[in-house]
């Protein structure tokens, strides 16, 4: 809406200006507090999820560590430093991995609606 919002009013300007309509920036501040809530609330919820993740990766290379204590006499210790240095990296490309799939499913839905619209019947003739 708030785009759409700021196309008609710039396509009408003329007309505000000549009947000194202002009843259009109330609107336009109304939609875009909508519009910054919306946004707000997204990056919110991208923080919120980045934190579990991360303490999850942590769970992770907490169980690598301790398991790999009683086991020292067994392993190499090359491959417990690897095995460390891996489960650091996949916490990372797990988040990125997570954000960028919610990404494309955020812009999918245009879409969706496009492949909606091309599916609907046609009017009839006029």
């Amino acid at each position: 809406p708030l785009y759409s919002h700021i196309s008609t009013t710039l396509q009408g300007l003329s007309c505000v200006r000549a009947f000194h309509e202002e009843n259009f920036l109330n609107k336009f501040h109304y939609y875009q507090n909508e519009h910054t809530k919306a946004w707000y609330m997204k990056i919110a919820i991208s923080r919120w999820f980045g934190i579990r993740v991360d303490l999850i990766g942590s769970l992770f290379l907490t169980i690598i560590t301790f398991t790999s204590i009683p086991l020292a006499s067994n392993l190499n210790p090359a491959l417990v430093g690897l095995s460390m240095v891996y489960a650091v990296n996949l916490t990372g490309r797990f988040q990125n991995c997570i954000r960028t799939s919610a990404d494309v499913e955020n812009l999918m839905v245009s879409v969706e609606r496009i492949m909606g619209y091309g599916k609907l019947e046609s009017e009839g003739k006029l």
